[in-house]
């Protein structure tokens, strides 16, 4: 008799961890979640965000140019850019494959925490702190950081029309951050752009 009780004692201690671990696990699963921004209830965080970020780029202009390359730029530049390479301000660079700009500053700012949350994130840097490079980059599905709704926040011209026609997206699109270390210790996004799959 002591026996069976002793069993039956170990078989609902066996059940109740499995079903603490299945609710650890689903208080993971929300908390990944809660991760990603979300653009109505996070709405003053990501203003805040996008401030301080375009308030570095003001002060710092050598530290980042997402804001001038991939938001602020209009379709005339863009188109420019995709011709020949001319970049807004003036200079020239290579001519992308496709220029493009994110549609709003929410949007660079949401798919750049998604970046910046991923697992890839955390492994290129711990890589870039153990070998000592200061710049690294991330490539995430553009669905993965902005939701199925992400058409409505990218934007591109293609260098094959020489600037004349929009890039064309599917869910093959990606976004492209780059984070570098400064001179004040702290990595800081570089860069942050939507890129085209297999359609152009």
């Amino acid at each position: 008799m002591d026996r069976e009780r002793s069993q039956g004692r170990d078989r609902r201690s066996g059940q109740e961890r499995r079903e603490d671990a299945g609710r650890a696990s689903d208080r993971r699963d929300v908390a990944e979640r809660r991760i990603a921004l979300d653009r109505v209830q996070d709405q003053a965080r990501i203003k805040q965000l996008a401030n301080q970020w375009r308030t570095m780029e003001r002060d710092h202009p050598q530290w980042s140019h997402a804001f001038q390359r991939h938001v602020d730029i209009n379709n005339e530049q863009l188109a420019r850019r995709a011709a020949s390479g001319e970049l807004p301000g003036g200079g020239h660079g290579e001519a992308p494959a496709n220029a493009t700009r994110w549609q709003s500053a929410d949007a660079m700012v949401v798919a750049t925490h998604g970046l910046a949350n991923s697992p890839e994130y955390r492994a290129k840097l711990a890589s870039a702190e153990a070998n000592g490079t200061v710049r690294f980059t991330v490539t995430r599905p553009l669905p993965e950081v902005l939701g199925p709704a992400w058409r409505a926040d990218v934007y591109g011209r293609t260098a094959a029309s020489r600037g004349n026609q929009a890039s064309q997206w599917d869910a093959g699109g990606v976004a492209v951050g780059t984070w570098q270390r400064r001179s004040d210790g702290r990595w800081h996004p570089l860069t942050c752009y939507p890129q085209p799959g297999a359609l152009r």
